[in-house]
């Protein structure tokens, strides 16, 4: 599998994918009967898989609301191409880092350490506490969404306290969280309320749970204003 990630996981790959040329749909769909034949892949992931693009549900902006005002996080999914392409970029990229996904993220995306070995440390205890603990990116890989629907995530060195064996964040926790979504996205991009959504994944549904981060939801933000924020 590793060459047909290599070679999907490319620029002019993603560009037949933008134009959902012919070629790209058919290399998709042998991609995809891959992965479903793949005993490495959980069957969570093969029954996404085993949806056809044109039967995907693209969530709107009130899906969204109602799965994060229900808790329902484990509802939100990306399509199979999104999927494939996703899983084939991990399988790639744990081909190059002994330290598999964890390892990217610190080292080459957060540039928050030059190894593994180093953890990063917080330059303050206090969660928001200093703002170069706080790194704002893109979702490289977000969820089934409708166009003008933007997904970041909030990566933060300093830890965000939780209660119970689920995981979930602290009262006190959730309330920085709030404060600090609204300060950054709702007034920092002159966004009204209704259209940022934030979510912090339980425990067991984290993809890296070894760095503490969370996810936001913007309804047509503009761009330009977000992209300072994501440099």
């Amino acid at each position: 599998m590793l060459p047909i990630c290599r070679r999907i996981n490319t620029p002019a790959v993603r560009t037949l994918f933008a134009s959902g040329s012919l070629h790209w749909r058919k290399m998709t769909v042998s991609v995809i009967q891959d992965l479903l034949a793949s005993p490495s892949v959980s069957q969570r992931d093969k029954d996404i898989l085993a949806i056809p693009e044109a039967q995907t549900h693209w969530q709107s902006w009130a899906d969204l609301q109602h799965v994060i005002r229900h808790n329902e996080l484990h509802r939100l999914s990306r399509s199979a191409s999104q999927l494939a392409d996703y899983i084939l970029w991990k399988r790639d990229i744990e081909s190059k880092y002994s330290g598999g996904v964890m390892e990217y993220i610190l080292v080459d995306k957060l540039g928050w350490t030059s190894s593994l070995e180093k953890r990063p440390v917080a330059y303050s205890d206090e969660l928001f506490g200093d703002p170069r603990d706080v790194r704002i990116l893109l979702n490289d890989f977000p969820y089934a969404m409708e166009k003008g629907l933007v997904h970041v995530v909030v990566w933060s060195r300093a830890k965000i306290p939780k209660e119970g064996d689920n995981g979930d964040i602290t009262t006190e926790s959730r309330d920085k969280l709030e404060r600090f979504v609204h300060d950054t996205f709702v007034r920092g991009l002159g966004m009204t309320g209704d259209s940022v959504l934030w979510f912090k994944n339980w425990a067991a549904l984290q993809s890296i749970p070894l760095v503490e981060h969370f996810h936001v939801l913007l309804r047509n933000p503009d761009m330009d204003k977000l992209s300072k924020l994501t440099q």
